[in-house]
């Protein structure tokens, strides 16, 4: 019995969860520009869920830093992070719909013939869906 609750304290060490430091080395690793050692760390934290480290992931994918440049995992990732309420990946995915990067292109300007500076038209989803093809 002794040896069976050995071995499942064991196993339950082993299998603890990715905790808040390893998001802080992925960052310092980033910053510091070792982008394959960050990317090691922050893949197992995004795909557990955690918000911060989907959306630097995203980042890394969008800018090609450790891991080939890729809108559509940028794209995965920042939607992951934006679902969970992190403000930078929303800014990020709707940077991303606003260049039309990877994704159809949602903002556009034009020039009104009354105004001098441009404003902003954000094009409907059936118009989306029609652009799309």
């Amino acid at each position: 019995m002794r040896t069976l609750l050995t071995a499942l304290t064991a196993l339950m060490l082993l299998a603890t969860p990715v905790v808040a430091g390893d998001y802080e080395d992925a960052s310092a690793a980033h910053k510091g520009g070792d982008h394959q050692k960050a990317f090691r760390l922050l893949k197992p934290l995004a795909e557990q869920g955690d918000a911060d480290a989907q959306a630097l992931l995203g980042y890394k994918y969008h800018q090609g830093l450790g891991v080939p440049k890729d809108d559509a995992k940028a794209y995965y990732w920042w939607r992951k992070a934006a679902e969970q309420g992190n403000a930078s990946a929303q800014f990020l995915l709707g940077a991303m719909y606003a260049k039309g990067e990877g994704v159809t292109k949602v903002l556009e300007f034009s020039q009104p013939h009354t105004q001098s500076h441009k404003e902003p038209r954000v094009l409907s989803l059936r118009q989306i869906g029609n652009s799309a093809g």
